[in-house]
């Protein structure tokens, strides 16, 4: 099913670090997870999830390769949308 994501869970820490605000763990149906996902206040009210990234030190600079590649345009924007979830439900119940 090219283009639609399939995960069993999705565990979210609440952190609250400057813009960082949690931490996420995406468990995929094949049983597969996948750490490393922040979501981040961009401000007014909205959240973004930042990809899994490895940052690395080339000729001075550092530079940040993602660890992860929607190869389906909708799928990155739908993903997004189900671990946000996951994070709005984890706040509402920490509250």
């Amino acid at each position: 099913m090219k283009g639609r994501i399939m995960f069993e869970s999705c565990d979210v820490r609440i952190v609250e670090f400057g813009s960082l605000v949690a931490l996420a763990s995406v468990t995929l149906h094949n049983g597969m997870q996948v750490r490393g996902f922040k979501i981040i206040n961009a401000g007014n009210g909205e959240h973004r999830v930042s990809m899994p990234s490895r940052e690395v030190m080339r000729d001075g600079c550092m530079e940040s390769y993602p660890l992860i590649r929607f190869e389906c345009p909708n799928a990155k924007g739908e993903f997004e949308k189900l671990v946000l979830a996951a994070y709005e439900r984890e706040r509402s119940l920490s509250e």
